[in-house]
C-alpha cells in the first residue's frame, strides 16, 4: 500500500496541472448537474405541495350559463343539481362549489390585457394562496384593501409589472340591458397560483376583498359572484387517474358539456412545470455530453501521461510494481481528483440553482426551494463515476505491454510523417502549412478535442435554432394555430353587418390579396374526455399535416401524436364525438402538428362540424378570417377599418400572438448563455491539458526550430493555428450533426410542449456564430499555453 501512495503523491506532484484540470472538469459537472436535477425536482415538488395546500381538487369545471342572460336563481340550481349528479359518481368524494367572478382583461401596466380571468375572494373558505411582496418575500397574515388586487406573480413577466401598478378588468352586466363596465384596481401583492399561474396559461387567478366582491356583483348577482367554478375531490380509495375520473364524470353525467373550460389537476401540473421540464430537459442532455467529453479528456490525458512517463512507469515495474497496483495507483489519483472537484460542485451549485429560481420564478409563476436534490445528484454521480471508472480500467490495459526492456529505448517508435491528407510545406504561407502538416502527423492527439468541439457545437446551433424558431411571431403562431391567418372578425347585432363587412373586404383587397374562410374552436367530448376541436371550412389550409392527409370529408378528424401516445388513439381509428348531447362517429385521417393544450387537440372540417351539431339557421352570421399575402400591411388595414367602424357594426382584430413567448425567449436565452459558458470552460480545460501534453512533447521540436531562425511569436501562433484548425472541423462536424439529427432531438424534448414535428429554421448567422467561438477560445488558450516557448532555446537540444 505505501508504494502505492508514493506513486500517487508522486503523480500529483508531476502532473498536478492534469488532475487539478480534471477536478475542474468534474466540479463543472457537478454544479450543472445539480442545479438542472434540484430545479427540476424542486419545481415538480412545489407544485404538487401547493396544488394540495391550495385546495382545488383533482378536477376544476367552469360551469357555463345554459343561456344568455339567464337568472342566477335558475343558474344556481341548475349548479346544485349537476353537482349532486356528478356527486353519485364511483370515485368523487366531494365537490366543493366556488363561487367567483369571470371578467376579462383589459390593460394591465398600460399594456392590453388578454383572456378571460378567475376573481376569488381573498380570504375564500374553499382556497388558499401564498402572497408575496415585491420581493419573493412570503408575507404572513396579509390584509388587501378595497381597490387592490392580487396578481399572479407571472405578471412580472407577462406585462413587466410591479407593486403600485394598475389593473383594469372589465365585467358584462345585464341588469336592465347588457353593458360592459370596467373596473381598475392597484396591484398590491403577487400570489402563487399552482393551477394556472404559469406564464404559457392563458386563463389566471386574481385576488379581491370581500367588498369589492360584493360590489362587482350587487347589480346582477349575488354578492359571491357571477359563477361557479366546481372543485372535484377524488376519493382516497379511488384507483382511477384524473382523466379516467374525467371520463367517467362525462359519461355518467356529461358534464364538460355545461362548462366553458375544465382542467384536470394532471394537466395542469404538466402546464406548470412543462416550460422548467423543457429547459432542464436540455440541460440534463447537455450534461450527458459534458460527461462523454470529460471522458474524452480523461483518456487522452492518461494515454499522454503514458506515453510521457513510459520510461518511469517501466523502472517501476523493474524494482517490483506489479501491473495491478499501477493500474490502480494511476485510476486512484484520477478518480480522487474527479471526487474533489464533485464534492466542492455540490454546495457551489446552491447559488446557481437560486438565481436560475429567480430567473424563472416569473415564468413559472411558482417559487420554489433553492436547495439542491442530495439524493438524485449523488445516485447520478455515483453513475458517473463507474462510468469513468470502467473507462479508466480499459485506458490502462496498456501498462500491461510495458516492460523494463522497452523502456530502456524510452518506448520511442519510428516517426513516419505519411497521410492520406498530406499537403506540401508551403513558403508564402509556412506557419499555416507547418501548423497543418504537424496536426495530421499526431491526428490522434486532436481527435479528442475534435470530437468535444462536435459535441459542444451541437447543442450551441441546437439551442440557437430553438431561440430563432420562438423569436418568431410566424412560428409562434403557427405552433398554437393549425391554419395561418393574419386578420379575423366576429359577426355583430348590427343590421347591416353584411354590407358593412363587405366594404371592410374591400379595404383590405385594396392594400393586397387574401384568402377568406371560417375558422373556429369548441372545446368537445372525444370518447367522454373533453378536447380542444379546431373547426376549418377549408381543410386544405391545415398546413401542418405530416402523416396521412387532411380531415377532407365531413366524418374525418386529424390528430396530434399526443393523442396517440396518451389516448391511444391512431390513424385509421374511429371515435365518438359529442357536444350539446349530440354524437357522431369519426374516423382519423391524419397527424398534424398543433400545441394547443400541450397537443390535446383535434381538427376537423365546417361540414364536419354541421354534421356533429346540424345544419346553422337561416341567416346565421359567421365570423371568418383573412390570410392576407402581404402581412406586412395588418396594421395599415387595421387602422384604416377602425376609424371607419366602430366594434359594434364591424370587430375586426389582428392580434394572434399568444402570451408567455417572451418568457419562453427569455428562459431559451438564459439556457444558451449558460450552455455558451459551460462549452466556453470545458473547451478551455481541453486546450489547457492537451496542449500543454503536446508541447511537452514537442519541446525539442521547437528547439530546432528557433535554432533555425523562427521566432517565439511565429511558433506560438503556429502553435494556436493548429488548435484553430480542429475547432473548425469539430465545429463543423457538428454543424453537419445538427443538420441531420437536431430536428429529431428537438422533437422529442418538445413533445412536451405539444411539439412532434419540430423543423429547424437554423440560418448561416447561428451557424457561423459557434464556429467563431469555438475558434477563439481554442485561440486564445492555445496562444497563451504556448507563452512558454518564449523560454525554449536551440540549448534545449543540447541538454536532450
Amino acid at each position: 500500500m505505501r508504494e502505492i501512495l508514493t506513486v500517487i503523491k508522486g503523480n500529483f506532484r508531476k502532473n498536478k496541472g492534469s488532475f487539478i484540470s480534471v477536478a475542474i472538469l468534474m466540479f463543472v459537472v457537478s454544479v450543472a448537474l445539480t442545479t438542472a436535477f434540484s430545479v427540476i425536482i424542486n419545481t415538480n415538488k412545489r407544485d404538487e405541495e401547493q396544488m394540495d395546500a391550495s385546495g382545488l381538487g383533482n378536477i376544476m369545471a367552469a360551469i357555463d350559463y345554459q343561456y344568455k342572460n339567464q337568472p342566477m336563481d335558475e343558474y344556481y340550481a341548475f349548479c346544485d343539481e349537476l353537482a349532486s349528479k356528478m356527486l353519485a359518481v364511483d370515485g368523487v368524494e366531494r365537490i366543493d362549489q366556488i363561487p367567483t367572478v369571470v371578467m376579462d382583461i383589459v390593460d394591465v401596466n398600460g399594456e392590453d390585457g388578454n383572456g378571460s380571468i378567475f376573481v376569488y375572494d381573498y380570504k375564500s373558505e374553499y382556497l388558499t394562496y401564498n402572497i408575496y411582496d415585491e420581493n419573493d418575500k412570503l408575507l404572513e397574515d396579509f390584509k388587501l384593501n378595497e381597490g387592490e388586487i392580487i396578481v399572479p406573480v407571472s405578471y412580472k413577466s407577462l406585462y413587466n409589472t410591479e407593486i403600485g401598478d394598475k389593473v383594469t378588468l372589465n365585467l358584462v352586466t345585464w341588469k336592465d340591458q347588457e353593458q360592459e363596465i370596467q373596473y381598475t384596481y392597484k396591484i398590491a401583492a403577487y400570489m402563487e397560483d399552482p393551477y394556472m399561474g404559469s406564464s404559457v396559461m392563458g386563463i389566471k387567478t386574481l385576488l379581491l376583498c370581500e367588498d369589492d366582491i360584493a360590489s362587482l356583483c350587487e347589480k346582477d348577482f349575488t354578492k359571491e359572484g357571477n359563477s361557479f367554478v366546481f372543485s372535484v375531490h377524488k376519493s382516497k380509495e379511488s384507483a382511477l387517474t384524473d382523466a379516467e375520473l374525467e371520463a367517467n364524470l362525462n359519461r355518467e353525467t356529461s358534464y364538460a358539456g355545461y362548462t366553458w373550460i375544465t382542467l384536470t389537476k394532471a394537466q395542469a401540473y404538466n402546464y406548470m412545470t412543462m416550460i422548467t421540464n423543457i429547459f432542464a430537459g436540455i440541460l440534463v442532455a447537455f450534461i450527458v455530453m459534458l460527461v462523454v467529453a470529460t471522458i474524452i479528456v480523461l483518456g487522452h490525458n492518461i494515454s499522454s501521461s503514458i506515453e510521457h512517463d513510459f520510461v518511469n512507469l517501466g523502472i517501476l515495474k523493474a524494482v517490483g510494481m506489479s501491473n495491478n497496483k499501477l493500474r490502480f495507483s494511476i485510476m486512484l489519483g484520477y478518480l480522487f481528483a474527479g471526487l474533489v472537484g464533485a464534492n466542492i460542485g455540490v454546495p457551489i451549485s446552491i447559488p446557481f440553482i437560486a438565481a436560475i429560481n429567480k430567473i424563472i420564478r416569473p415564468v413559472i409563476g411558482l417559487y420554489p426551494e433553492s436547495t439542491p436534490a442530495l439524493f438524485e445528484t449523488i445516485i447520478s454521480l455515483v453513475a458517473i463515476f463507474v462510468i469513468i471508472t470502467i473507462f479508466i480500467a480499459i485506458k490502462l490495459i496498456k501498462i500491461s505491454r510495458i516492460t523494463p526492456v522497452s523502456a530502456i529505448n524510452g518506448g520511442r517508435k519510428d516517426v513516419h510523417f505519411s497521410s492520406l491528407f498530406k499537403l506540401p510545406i508551403s513558403k508564402k504561407a509556412l506557419g499555416t502549412s507547418l501548423a497543418y502538416r504537424q496536426l495530421i502527423s499526431g491526428k490522434k492527439q486532436y481527435i479528442g478535442a475534435i470530437i468535444i468541439t462536435a459535441i459542444l457545437t451541437l447543442f450551441m446551433v441546437m439551442i440557437s435554432d430553438m431561440c430563432i424558431y420562438f423569436s418568431d411571431d410566424d412560428k409562434i403562431n403557427d405552433m398554437f394555430a393549425p391554419v395561418e391567418y393574419d386578420m379575423y372578425t366576429y359577426a355583430t347585432s348590427d343590421e347591416e353587418w353584411e354590407e358593412k363587412l363587405a366594404d371592410v373586404e374591400s379595404i383590405i383587397g385594396k392594400y393586397t390579396d387574401y384568402r377568406k374562410f371560417f375558422y373556429s374552436s369548441r372545446y368537445v367530448l372525444l370518447n367522454d374526455t373533453q378536447i380542444w376541436c379546431g373547426i376549418n371550412s377549408e381543410p386544405d389550409y391545415v398546413k401542418s399535416v405530416y402523416e396521412g392527409r387532411t380531415c377532407t370529408y365531413d366524418n374525418e378528424i386529424v390528430i396530434t401524436e399526443y393523442m396517440t401516445e396518451n389516448y391511444g388513439i391512431k390513424l385509421g381509428d374511429e371515435v365518438t364525438i359529442s357536444l350539446d348531447g349530440k354524437s357522431a362517429d369519426y374516423i382519423v385521417s391524419g397527424y398534424y402538428q398543433c400545441t394547443n393544450d400541450v397537443g390535446k387537440n383535434i381538427t376537423m372540417s365546417l361540414e364536419g362540424y354541421y354534421r356533429l351539431v346540424g345544419e346553422p339557421e337561416e341567416g346565421t352570421r359567421l365570423g371568418c378570417v383573412y390570410d392576407l399575402e402581404d402581412d406586412d400591411l395588418a396594421d395599415e388595414i387595421y387602422e384604416e377599418i377602425t376609424e371607419k367602424y366602430s366594434e359594434e357594426e364591424v370587430y375586426f382584430g389582428y392580434d394572434t400572438d399568444f402570451s408567455g413567448d417572451d418568457s419562453i425567449i427569455l428562459a431559451l436565452y438564459g439556457v444558451t448563455i449558460l450552455i455558451y459558458v459551460l462549452s466556453g470552460i470545458f473547451v478551455a480545460i481541453t486546450v489547457v491539458l492537451v496542449c500543454s501534453k503536446i508541447f511537452a512533447k514537442e519541446k525539442q521540436n521547437y528547439g530546432i526550430y528557433k535554432a533555425m531562425g523562427f521566432t517565439s511569436a511565429k511558433l506560438r501562433r503556429q502553435f494556436a493555428v493548429r488548435f484553430v484548425i480542429c475547432a473548425f472541423i469539430g465545429a463543423t462536424i457538428g454543424i453537419i450533426c445538427t443538420l441531420l439529427f437536431s430536428n429529431a432531438l428537438l422533437s422529442g424534448i418538445l413533445k412536451m410542449f405539444g411539439m412532434y414535428n419540430f423543423t429547424s429554421s437554423l440560418n448561416v448567422v447561428a451557424a457561423i456564430v459557434p464556429v467563431v467561438f469555438m475558434s477563439l477560445v481554442y485561440y486564445i488558450f492555445s496562444y497563451g499555453v504556448s507563452r512558454k516557448m518564449k523560454r525554449v532555446t536551440p540549448r534545449v537540444l543540447i541538454t536532450e
